[in-house]
């Protein structure tokens, strides 16, 4: 039987790297959940205070107080089936007429990237104006 040798690997030039294949892109929406601390260090950016519980879960505070947004994945809420995130704008004068607040909450799919997004708006400083649907 004729002897064999084995296959010469591959020799790649002193000043060549190895061509890597692009990575697999999807859209935002279909991407999954990724990492939280992409949409945290948007707060964390625009100086909000934050506040943790030793268990993983965190909430941050806007400087005037009347929003908070909690990244919950150890919170009895959480635990009930209820959002990982949740967002909420309170009105702090407790005798406004029309106090507007809101909640706005996201699921533990919904990608990171897009609570950011979402989370940017409301920290954007220069705000909306109020007339903007007209």
């Amino acid at each position: 039987m004729p002897e064999t040798t084995p296959a010469c690997p591959l020799a790649l030039a002193e000043d060549s790297e190895p061509i890597m294949p692009p990575p697999v892109t999807v859209p935002v929406y279909a991407a999954g959940p990724g990492m939280a601390d992409t949409a945290l260090m948007i707060l964390e950016a625009a100086a909000w205070h934050r506040y943790e519980d030793g268990n993983c879960n965190v909430t941050y505070r806007s400087p005037d107080g009347s929003v908070t947004a909690e990244f919950g994945p150890e919170s009895e809420r959480y635990h009930r089936r209820g959002p990982l995130w949740e967002v909420k704008y309170t009105n702090p004068d407790p005798y406004a007429k029309n106090s507007r607040s809101w909640t706005a909450t996201f699921g533990d799919d919904v990608p990171a990237e897009a609570i950011g997004a979402f989370l940017a708006t409301l920290t954007d400083p220069a705000g909306l104006e109020t007339d903007r649907w007209n």
